[in-house]
């Protein structure tokens, strides 16, 4: 498998599966107000530091990998933004949500090599776990 494609398995999942602690907290505190500012400030931050991240690893490298790194981790974390750009109710942006998330992980598991079965029960494992805790945190801490 080649950098690039790597990169953007790595900055598609790493993006979508933050993008997602955010949106669970929303969900979790019923705290919608301001979900989309949070979610594109999370996206700049986490593209510039996922792509500066790639770069300073391997300087020596060319900075393509760093473009696709940071690409793909803006584009994963403003997937999680789209149903709340919608004037619809909170159930339908969650419902929407988790129709975009699986959509993102039929996509990066066709981005991974391997077979495709092995590769899909991976990926939703990793994205499940990676959710629930970022929901379960969430739940926490609004326990407080």
């Amino acid at each position: 498998m080649n950098e690039n494609r790597k990169a953007e398995i790595f900055g598609l999942f790493d993006g979508s599966t933050s993008a997602i602690g955010v949106v669970g907290a929303a969900i979790i505190s019923h705290n919608y107000a301001g979900l989309a500012t949070l979610l594109v400030g999370l996206a700049v931050a986490a593209a510039a530091s996922m792509g500066a991240g790639e770069w300073l690893q391997d300087p020596l490298s060319s900075f393509r990998n760093a473009f696709v790194m940071g690409g793909a981790t803006l584009c994963g974390s403003l997937i999680p933004l789209i149903p709340f750009l919608f004037n619809i109710s909170h159930l339908a942006q969650v419902i929407f949500t988790v129709g975009l998330m699986i959509l993102t992980g039929i996509f990066v598991s066709w981005l991974r090599p391997g077979k495709w079965k092995a590769s899909l029960i991976q990926t939703f494992t990793v994205l499940i776990i990676a959710a629930s805790l970022a929901v379960l945190a969430s739940g926490i801490l609004s326990l407080l």
